[in-house]
């Protein structure tokens, strides 16, 4: 954007970064900046199937994925809620398509409750087995493994894509 180092970082101590979160927001939340997958590489990778930590026999990407930008459902003079993003569906969809996001949302809370509360689980029944001194190095990097695609979705915001948020979470599971 063509701003100065100092502008967001300390010029007297060396990577300290001095802007305050309104700062940063008045650039990289503008209108003018629609290279949103710079910062939001989750969400984009949720979106369009790619970049995923984990594989999947079939990924495909959100119905709206090379239809639709960012700003086109995420107006960013507004705080994001579901409502406000259900106000830009509503430009191009019926009222009935919010009830469909708020559904999207709920299910993806739901899903991410379940896999959270397995991931718990079998992080204590780990820990249980370390205390037998059962050798659980593969089942511990296969833990780690969910854990990570976990909160690749959680990140991800699973309305991005929630048949694909979905399947991780199933793989998670």
């Amino acid at each position: 954007f063509g701003l100065g180092c100092t502008t967001c970082h300390s010029a007297e101590k060396h990577k300290a970064v001095n802007i305050t979160k309104d700062g940063c927001m008045s650039c990289h939340h503008s209108p003018e900046n629609t290279k949103c997958v710079r910062c939001h590489s989750q969400q984009s990778a949720l979106f369009t199937a790619e970049n995923l930590p984990v594989k999947l026999a079939k990924a495909e990407p959100s119905v709206k994925s090379g239809k639709v930008e960012c700003v086109n459902c995420h107006d960013l003079s507004k705080k994001q809620t579901v409502e406000s993003i259900g106000d830009a569906c509503v430009g191009c969809h019926d009222k009935a398509y919010v009830d469909i996001l708020k559904g999207w949302k709920q299910e993806a809370a739901e899903a991410q409750k379940k896999a959270k509360d397995l991931l718990e689980s079998a992080g204590r029944k780990l820990n249980d087995a370390r205390k037998e001194r059962w050798d659980v190095g593969k089942a511990a990097g296969i833990l780690d493994q969910a854990k990570k695609a976990y909160e690749f979705v959680v990140r991800a915001n699973g309305v991005h894509n929630p048949d694909l948020a979905g399947a991780i979470l199933e793989k998670v599971a």
